[in-house]
């Protein structure tokens, strides 16, 4: 195992008081550091985030104004023995999971890929009592998962994008964006150590009064009219006439609605002490998503 390789894990959020504390708790033990990056949130976001900050060594919180220029926190980390973790505060993984892969990583069982890829549940529907939850997931949806080996990298520089989005890399030789491992090719989801919970069909803030289907992400916020004209084609053509349509939609609820178990997951309650929004956040999952 080598002593030098780190995991360092990347989060950008805005308005995500009702799960950012889940979705960080469960992550935060994966990585060696963990950036956190606060898009001027207005709600309870900024407050949470101090609190965990407060709790665990390896967490930096920055204020950044611009998401599109997020990237440059980790763009450094190009060419060194580094994993990078890009994590979002609605996206909930499975921590002991976590902690299996983290051990798997640096034991280099994956050094020959680029990415690393597993489940991502786009849930529907979460009850947390019996540790179920019903959605949309792979083959049949898109998977959100963000895992990738910097040591295959030259370069990857995006002076205008997203963290962790763009086609800008200049990769090692030996290495492309075809060296693609999908754990959910040969793990079945009880087994999978890459799983994570999405939850972008239900509210994730309390100050955000936009269906949660309709809810923009960075690049949507930043796009030029033409962009914007382009996506809402797509939208269109996936569900016409529906006022359900978005990328969300195009995405994410494809294919069959399947229950998985979802207790290794934990629940907000956990953190109670730390998190006072713990409640209002199970309340939320007891409600119906979009």
């Amino acid at each position: 195992m080598s002593e030098a390789r780190r995991i360092i894990g990347v989060a950008l959020l805005r308005n995500e008081e009702f799960f950012a504390f889940w979705a960080l708790s469960n992550a935060v033990g994966f990585c060696d550091e963990l950036i956190v990056l606060d898009n001027r949130s207005t709600d309870g976001t900024s407050a949470k985030l101090e609190a965990f900050q407060a709790l665990h060594p390896n967490v930096t919180v920055h204020r950044t104004e611009d998401p599109n220029t997020s990237h440059r926190f980790v763009e450094g980390y190009a060419g060194q023995d580094v994993w990078v973790f890009g994590v979002d505060g609605d996206e909930i993984y499975d921590p002991a999971g976590l902690a299996r892969l983290r051990s798997r990583i640096l034991g280099g069982e994956f050094d020959d890929y680029w990415t690393v890829s597993g489940y991502m549940l786009h849930a529907v529907e979460v009850d947390l009592s019996s540790g179920r939850a019903h959605g949309h997931t792979n083959p049949h949806t898109t998977c959100g998962n963000k895992l990738f080996n910097f040591r295959a990298l030259v370069s990857w520089e995006e002076p205008e994008r997203e963290r962790l989005h763009g086609r800008n890399e200049e990769f090692r030789p030996g290495y492309s964006r075809k060296a693609s491992l999908d754990l959910a090719a040969r793990d079945a989801w009880e087994s999978c150590d890459l799983r994570a919970i999405h939850l972008c069909f239900f509210p994730r803030t309390s100050v955000d009064a936009v269906d949660p289907i309709k809810r923009q992400n960075p690049m949507e916020l930043r796009a030029t009219v033409f962009r914007r004209f382009h996506n809402a084609v797509k939208d269109f053509l996936a569900a016409p006439f529906s006022r359900d349509a978005g990328y969300k939609t195009r995405k994410y609820r494809r294919g069959p609605v399947v229950t998985r178990e979802i207790q290794a997951f934990r629940r907000p309650s956990r953190w109670a002490e730390h998190d006072p929004g713990a409640a209002e956040a199970e309340a939320v999952l007891q409600g119906p998503a979009r």
